[in-house]
C-alpha cells in the first residue's frame, strides 16, 4: 500500500514540475515578445518599408513651408540667406518630435525652422513590417530674400 501512495505522490510531483516548467516557458516567450515590441517602439529608423508622408504629399509640404515660413527680421536686416538643415522624428502616431538643427545659418533662421517644423500637422506615420514606427527625417529649408 505504501508503494502505491509513493507512486501517486511521484505522479503528482512530476505533474507539478511539468506544469511549472510549462509556465516558466510560456512566461519567457511572453517576456521576449514584450521586449521585442518595446524595442520596436523605441528604435528610430531612417529607412522603412513605408516612409512617413506629409498629409497631401511633397507638394503639400512645400506649400506648408512656403505659406508658414516667416523670414526673421534680423536675417532681413543683414540680408542673410542660406539653407538650414534639420532632422526630426515622425512618431508612430504621426506627430513630430525631437526637432534638431544640423546646419545653422543664424540670424533667427534656425529658431524659425524649429518653430515651423514643431507646428506641423500629424504625418502619415512610417511603417516597418506593417507596424507604425519612429522614423527620423531630414529636411533642408531654404531662406532666400526676394528682391
Amino acid at each position: 500500500m505504501t508503494l502505491k501512495i509513493k507512486m501517486n505522490n511521484m505522479k503528482k510531483i512530476t505533474s507539478l514540475v511539468s506544469l511549472a516548467v510549462s509556465l516558466v516557458f510560456m512566461l519567457t516567450i511572453n517576456l521576449n515578445a514584450k521586449a521585442q515590441e518595446n524595442e520596436t517602439k523605441t528604435e528610430i529608423y531612417t529607412v522603412v518599408d513605408e516612409m512617413p508622408l506629409f498629409p497631401g504629399g511633397q507638394t503639400a509640404l512645400d506649400n506648408y513651408i512656403r505659406t508658414n515660413l516667416q523670414y526673421p527680421a534680423e536675417a532681413k536686416k543683414y540680408n542673410k540667406e542660406g539653407t538650414v538643415h534639420c532632422s526630426f522624428i515622425i512618431e508612430p502616431d504621426g506627430s513630430v518630435s525631437n526637432v534638431n538643427i544640423i546646419r545653422k545659418i543664424g540670424y533667427g533662421c534656425d529658431e524659425e525652422v524649429v518653430r515651423i517644423i514643431s507646428s506641423m500637422p500629424k504625418w502619415v506615420p512610417g511603417k516597418k513590417n506593417g507596424k507604425n514606427v519612429k522614423v527620423q527625417m531630414f529636411l533642408p529649408i531654404n531662406f532666400s530674400i526676394t528682391r
